[in-house]
């Protein structure tokens, strides 16, 4: 019998996705396979599937509060993962959890989920306060966030990738894993369209400490953000080093989607069985 004292536990705050192929199912199951436990904390219930985002339910943050204190009364976690969080209130609860009960001194990975958290019922406003919570308070208390290339646009309202990557550095992020990013060499934008190109910042350098580009394999995936996060989590609670944890999570998560599965809609599912 295996105790759970020795395997790495992941507090997970994420939606849930009916579908499974992304948000905190598809979590689990990567952490899972990472061999760490994934206690799962569901942010909202959402309506959609693989092409339409409906609707977001936000789980009352009376409930996220009780879950964290029961949850913490038995097994603390060695690394936290959030993913998409539905409101402020959320974040103003996971920023004090992270201050006042955990003292900065685990891992916390950030997958900045912004297109997701914004179907119909969300307006303009709430959006823009949404996104500056996230950039004035939430991203201080990361070990490393992961954010594709247009999300950290987003994030940062630049325009170019070292625009992006040092407005996140000044904003406190310690380490930006950024995906699907243009490659660094010039003479590589040319082929760019049938490559995908990962990075690592850190140190608050503008040269990444790992630059890994694979085959741009064909369609659109869904879950490929959170099961790279959840991979990355998962490693580090492990305790893998950044550098390591993230050349690893990259060939992994890659090795997920030239196995993915068509369960007949509009986007791949990440076959995280494989």
């Amino acid at each position: 019998m295996t105790s759970l004292q020795s395997i790495p536990i992941i507090y997970n705050f994420s939606g849930f996705d009916p579908t499974g192929g992304a948000g905190i199912l598809a979590d689990f199951e990567a952490i899972r396979c990472e061999n760490a436990w994934c206690f799962s904390i569901p942010t909202c219930l959402t309506a959609q599937n693989t092409h339409r985002f409906s609707k977001l339910m936000p789980t009352a943050t009376e409930i996220l509060k009780l879950q964290i204190q029961d949850l913490m009364a038995e097994s603390p976690p060695q690394a936290i993962k959030i993913g998409m969080l539905a409101n402020n209130e959320q974040i103003k609860l996971i920023i004090d959890f992270i201050d006042n009960q955990l003292n900065n001194s685990i891992p916390v990975i950030l997958d900045p989920i912004i297109k997701a958290t914004a179907p119909s019922n969300i307006n303009k406003k709430s959006i823009h306060n949404y996104t500056a919570l996230q950039k004035n308070r939430l991203l201080p208390k990361t070990t490393c966030i992961t954010p594709n290339y247009q999300e950290a646009l987003t994030l940062s309202q630049t325009n170019s990738e070292a625009e992006a990557v040092d407005f996140l550095f000044q904003q406190g992020c310690s380490n930006i894993l950024l995906t699907d990013a243009p490659p660094s060499e010039p003479e590589d934008q040319k082929v760019n369209e049938h490559t995908v190109t990962h990075k690592l910042y850190n140190n608050k350098s503008l040269t990444p400490a790992l630059e890994v580009s694979y085959k741009r394999l064909p369609g659109s995936y869904h879950g490929s953000g959170c099961t790279l996060a959840a991979i990355l989590t998962a490693r580090l609670a492990l305790g893998d080093n950044l550098i390591s944890a993230c050349d690893y999570t990259l060939e992994k998560t890659y090795f997920y989607l030239t196995n993915a599965i068509d369960l007949g809609g509009k986007q791949y599912y990440p076959n995280r069985q494989s």
